[in-house]
């Protein structure tokens, strides 16, 4: 008996229509078997080369001259385990060896890396592109059949991907329902990137899509070799930008499911899509988004939705132990990207960094907008995280909005206003602490602001009753009073009424109210309040309901919640 050894490569060559005859389907299903299941024998090693690409791109830029005359390119200077880690090297003379171009990258260096975003996100369309690869072995596609199904796929999983993206920036991803049918002619099974960008261009110049809001979808069917993404290597695909956005993936089969059991196209294409949606520049700038949870980082978790969209759980398993729909590929939550590595901050829980429903990104928005209504600062990382878990553990929105409203941050932070605005100093240590404990305790904002009105450092300042009735106009209403009002306050304090009582007229007065609620309306809510709504508000003031619960009533509404998603 002979045993044959056969290769991916040699594979490839035997699958095509040169090599087997129509009499011999058997033996070429047999073979296609083999090599599928060689390249699926472990899918931990399918990564993504996006980060690798942009560094060529800007080695390319600076460099170019250095690598006209090599047959190999830019790897043939610089060997690929050094291209994927040079964004993260501090000294490239430490790796380099041709000197010329570690003192290129020294002068013109790498854009540092960043757990957040600075380029907007990605709003537009995807389009799927059904290439025709014309070869001297044969011609290569994907079927019809099969792209049509990656792109009911597609619509399924964007949903869950641009609300995970969403936690990087406001973003919105549809998927056209028009295949686009492409032909190339190629001497042999392999092409590049070069190649891969002129097609890319050329498809939208024929097709009239508009740049930058469309992003072209390419799935590389087996028997065809990107040699810049060689899937033999374990490259599962790459997104760039070359105009316009795009996304190119390999695939390991055919015949797809939109389960995708046999994990042949989902996990890449889900991958590439996420990460174009946070980064569709492709410019060193945006993080890579799924590393962290995917081989590169050696931390493959999948995401595993219903067909309604409703997240299940998450896996490392393809397929997992437990009935879904369609799988996606986890996305690192921002708090626990470690943007020197790509890959989960260390001492992260590998599994939560990675494994969560869709609607946890609804409370980080919403959270983070509390961290900045209320304490004037972006959210810490382990603040955060300790919010979330109490959501998830089922504390309610209101209680953790109570909470905000009486932690010493937020009670010291007012304080310090009622200080700046009433007494028109700096605050005191003795009084900031009273005033911030006595805030801590959940006493009426309206309140303290009568002690420090009342006070008698602000009556000096103000003498009673003339200069004290008009600083109430022009510290509680913003304007100078008027005669009849002014009038009606001094004689009010001539006939024996309490300072305290004239200063609650003021602060339970419908100006007061009406002034409050609007300044309300614009931070919280960010427009102009309607009338409805304005009156409702006012009232409560009116009636003394404290400025600390008027606040959690806006900061827990639908409204203000929707509005944190895009913020």
């Amino acid at each position: 008996m002979y045993i044959y050894y056969v290769t991916p490569a040699a594979l490839y060559k035997c699958n095509s229509n040169a090599y087997i005859s129509k009499q011999n389907q058997y033996i070429k299903k047999l073979i296609y078997l083999l090599y599928t299941l060689s390249i699926m024998s472990n899918t931990n090693n399918r990564i993504c080369i996006s980060r690798k690409i942009k560094t060529i791109r800007h080695i390319e830029h600076i460099a170019g001259h250095l690598f006209q005359d090599s047959k190999q390119g830019i790897s043939g200077i610089i060997p690929d385990e050094t291209l994927s880690q040079l964004h993260t090297i501090a000294d490239p003379h430490t790796i380099i060896q041709n000197k010329e171009l570690a003192i290129l990258l020294e002068k013109n260096k790498l854009p540092s890396l960043k757990a957040t975003v600075s380029d907007p996100l990605f709003n537009g369309t995807l389009y799927f592109v059904r290439i025709t690869f014309n070869t001297p072995s044969g011609a290569f596609s994907i079927s019809n059949a099969d792209i049509q199904t990656a792109v009911n796929y597609s619509k399924l999983a964007v949903k869950p991907i641009s609300q995970y993206a969403s936690q990087y920036g406001n973003n919105n991803v549809n998927v056209s329902n028009n295949i686009i049918q492409y032909s190339v002619n190629l001497s042999s099974t392999t092409f590049n990137n070069n190649d891969l960008r002129g097609w890319v261009n050329n498809i939208v110049s024929a097709n009239n899509l508009p740049t930058g809001s469309s992003c072209i979808v390419i799935l590389n069917p087996v028997g065809i070799t990107n040699t810049d993404a060689d899937r033999s290597h374990g490259i599962g695909g790459f997104h760039g930008n070359t105009n316009t956005p795009f996304c190119f993936c390999n695939v390991y089969g055919q015949n797809f499911t939109i389960g995708d059991n046999q994990n042949i196209y989902a996990q890449i294409l889900s991958h590439e899509i996420a990460e174009m949606v946070v980064d569709p520049l492709a410019n060193i700038v945006n993080p890579e988004v799924c590393d962290a949870c995917a081989g590169n980082c050696t931390n493959l978790w999948l995401d595993y939705f219903d067909n309604n969209n409703n997240f299940i759980d998450g896996s490392q398993s393809i397929p997992p132990s437990f009935n879904y729909t369609f799988l996606i590929n986890s996305v690192i939550k921002p708090a626990s990207y470690n943007s020197s590595t790509e890959c989960a901050l260390p001492g992260s829980n590998l599994h939560d960094v990675c494994v969560y429903s869709p609607s946890q990104v609804f409370n980080v928005h919403w959270l983070r907008c509390l961290y900045l209504d209320l304490l004037n600062r972006e959210p810490d990382i382990g603040g955060l995280n300790y919010w979330i878990n109490k959501l998830t553990s089922g504390t309610s929105s209101t209680s953790i909005a109570d909470s905000f409203l009486k932690s010493p941050e937020y009670c010291t932070i007012t304080a310090e206003s009622l200080y700046a605005k009433l007494l028109d100093r700096h605050s005191d240590p003795g009084g900031l602490n009273f005033w911030r404990d006595y805030l801590v305790r959940g006493s009426p904002l309206q309140d303290a602001i009568n002690g420090f009105c009342n006070s008698a450092e602000y009556k000096s300042r103000h003498p009673v009753p003339d200069q004290f009735v008009e600083s109430l106009y022009n510290k509680l209403l913003g304007r100078h009073s008027d005669p009849g009002g002014f009038q009606y306050w001094v004689n009010k304090i001539n006939s024996g009424t309490n300072t305290i009582d004239i200063i609650n007229g003021f602060l339970r007065s419908r100006e007061y109210a009406l002034q409050r609620m609007t300044e309300f309306y614009q931070k919280f809510l960010g427009r102009q309040p309607d009338s409805g709504g304005l009156d409702y508000w006012a009232k409560k003031v009116q009636n003394g309901i404290s400025l600390q619960e008027i606040t959690k009533g806006f900061i827990t509404s639908v409204e203000y919640l929707t509005r944190s998603q895009s913020r």
